[in-house]
């Protein structure tokens, strides 16, 4: 099957285009593993080494009949 000059064009465009897309792809995964490491490991132990501290509210605890059996003390 022979491809016309016009099919011939529009694959060698589409050709272009994925190549070009292919390597913009791997450079900013080059740029984000390689380049920007430091700036991503720092930002990684921020995160890692945050911490607070949350206090769980605890709740009643009622019956069938909707009667307190126990209820919430603060320490």
């Amino acid at each position: 099957m022979l491809l016309s000059k016009e099919k011939k064009e529009r694959i060698i465009f589409l050709l272009i285009i994925f190549i070009i897309l292919y390597f913009s792809l791997i450079y900013r995964l080059y740029n984000i593993q390689v380049i920007q490491t430091n700036k991503f490991k720092e930002i990684a132990q921020q995160e890692h080494l945050t911490s607070f501290s949350i206090e769980g509210e605890r709740g009643n605890i009622y019956d069938r009949n909707h009667k307190k059996l126990a209820v919430n003390v603060n320490a």
